[in-house]
């Protein structure tokens, strides 16, 4: 992720506040290791008594130019990370000026999700003009929550879910030719951002047909798959699920993974009414939302999807936060979301960010694949 800090930095003090941070949070402070002793072999999570975060400090003392922080998190991300080791997040900071710097922080995906990283920079930004924080919400009552789960429920739920389903053919786009060129980058980024008044809109339509805009923006890129899958009657494409719809004291002030992969089935009727097929969406989503905590891997299982085959090609992110963590003291600084690049391993990406009554919209796909 990166981001554009406004105003006099004290950087060691800055620093320090993302230390505090990390030990207030334990999976901030975790590693995991793989052992015999567990009977699936996964790997075990280690909470650390503190770690010391990993962390750069560059004067460049000039703007940066364009593209930078892409180059700069493509090149990042050849360091990878030791999955035992700690920590599994680092910082870089770059001085542009006395009033400017750029942050770019990369982190492991099993730390954190979007919404944490908004409650880890709001604390860090509090902390940084001295305002009192409220004891940290720990991850391991959601995990505790999960294990609560009824296991047989949620088998039952998918496999009629996913009855009969097949895997998701390869996207009907131009392809990349053997002879092109390699990329230069594996991922290729489109960004586009939603005008405000057509955003205004979307919601004066989605409070019109009783949905919410996720469902909505489910429903279009279930049309969009169809389009590209030879006018398809049915289309099945993953969807990132928050998890935070849980009776867990907290959860909303939680840091931590809680998010979900599951896959999203829509049929495709040219002949049912367009409310009624978007109701059934969003009939669909609360179906679901009982049931998203079981793992793809599970799921795949139960729907008799052959372990190395992937029942989608395509994943739908909607992320609904502001992005803009400001304070009101005389000593403020502004820090502002301005982007960053979300490594998958799927052909297709279509993520949503719904923040300050902005939509932005990225497309991300396999360079070595697609030329569009």
């Amino acid at each position: 992720m990166a981001f554009h800090i406004d105003g006099p930095l004290d950087v060691d003090r800055y620093r320090q506040c993302w230390q505090q941070v990390s030990q207030r949070h334990s999976i901030l402070r975790t590693k995991f290791i793989t052992t015999d002793l567990v009977l699936d072999h996964s790997a075990l999570q280690v909470i650390l008594p503190s770690v010391d975060t990993t962390w750069s400090y560059t004067a460049q003392d000039h703007s940066l130019d364009d593209g930078f922080a892409e180059q700069y998190f493509v090149r990042d991300r050849q360091n990878g990370f030791a999955f035992d080791g700690s920590p599994l997040m680092r910082l870089a900071l770059f001085k542009v000026s006395d009033t400017e710097h750029q942050l770019f922080w990369t982190f492991h995906h099993a730390l954190l999700d979007a919404w944490s990283t908004h409650i880890v920079l709001d604390e860090v930004m509090a902390l940084y003009h001295e305002q009192p924080l409220q004891p940290a919400v720990q991850y391991h009552t959601y995990l505790a929550h999960l294990a609560r789960q009824p296991a047989k429920a949620t088998q039952s739920f998918w496999q009629e879910f996913l009855h009969n389903v097949q895997p998701t053919p390869d996207l009907q786009l131009p392809r990349v030719h053997a002879t092109s060129p390699l990329p230069t980058t594996p991922k290729h980024h489109v960004h586009q951002k939603v005008l405000n008044r057509t955003l205004t809109e979307v919601h004066a339509f989605c409070r019109n047909m009783g949905i919410t805009t996720n469902n909505l923006l489910r429903g279009l890129w279930a049309l969009a798959l169809g389009r590209y899958l030879g006018d398809a009657k049915e289309v099945t494409f993953g969807v990132m699920v928050s998890g935070r719809n849980v009776p867990v004291d907290g959860i909303d002030d939680m840091v931590g993974v809680c998010i979900n992969t599951v896959p999203f089935r829509v049929k495709l009727d040219s002949q049912q009414p367009l409310q009624g097929w978007l109701w059934d969406i969003h009939c669909q989503s609360g179906d679901i939302m009982a049931y998203e905590h079981a793992s793809l891997v599970d799921i795949q299982k139960w729907a008799n999807i052959a372990a190395d085959t992937s029942l989608f090609q395509s994943l739908l992110i909607y992320d609904k936060y502001r992005n803009d963590l400001t304070t009101t003291t005389e000593k403020r600084i502004q820090c502002h979301h301005v982007g960053g690049v979300n490594f998958t391993e799927y052909p297709m990406v279509v993520s949503f960010e719904d923040a300050n009554d902005q939509l932005r919209m990225a497309l991300t796909y396999e360079a070595k694949l697609y030329d569009i």
